[in-house]
């Protein structure tokens, strides 16, 4: 009975001197990513990109990967070209600088839209649909109008979409945010 007590006591000893490192630690409860989509032929890279504040994080592309037509995921490699018309799924890694620490409930924003929880540990995935003039948001069908091939305007000779590719767009969408959503409840490990 002594023994247990005796680690008992110890393991809060430790954990009581553990305390005041993490107490010290600022909370990051939003963290912001910002990067431009590709088009067609451009070369995948993993890199770091462009976060809201430096100071307290800092975010890189982690992996990217499609799924092919049986289901599975394939991973992209840095260097390999993006493709026309594959609906690619990019994860970036967030990472907290000395001093900070990403809380459990963070928020993960990317291209100023908040994502669907977080997959894993500090990661955030996007979807976007490639194309030769640059990416498609999949739950409009639309180019994205910012971070869109280094291009701030956004397309101005979009095609109108009709009322069926709409309803076609908004499905996709939805059942992509679902996908995420339940991805990010069980992460792969």
């Amino acid at each position: 009975m002594k023994k247990i007590t005796a680690l008992i006591i110890s393991a809060i000893l430790i954990f009581a001197m553990a305390m005041p490192a993490f107490a010290a630690d600022q909370e990051i409860v939003k963290a912001e990513a910002f990067f431009y989509y590709p088009k067609a032929g451009d070369k995948v890279e993993y890199k770091d990109v462009q976060v809201g504040n430096d100071d307290e994080y800092s975010a890189r592309i982690e992996s990217i990967y499609y799924m092919d037509k049986d289901h599975n995921a394939v991973h992209v490699k840095n260097g390999d070209e993006y493709t026309e018309g594959i609906m690619y799924r990019m994860r970036i890694l967030f990472t907290a600088n000395s001093g900070y620490h990403i809380s459990g409930g963070c928020e993960f924003w990317v291209n100023e839209e908040k994502q669907i929880g977080s997959v894993g540990t500090n990661l955030a995935e996007i979807s976007f649909r490639v194309a030769k003039d640059g990416s498609i948001d999949p739950s409009t069908g639309q180019l994205f109008e910012k971070y869109n091939s280094g291009s701030e305007s956004g397309g101005e000779d979009e095609p109108e979409l009709n009322f069926f590719q709409r309803i076609a767009a908004f499905f996709s969408g939805l059942v992509e945010r679902i996908r995420v959503f339940f991805a990010s409840l069980f992460p792969k490990v």
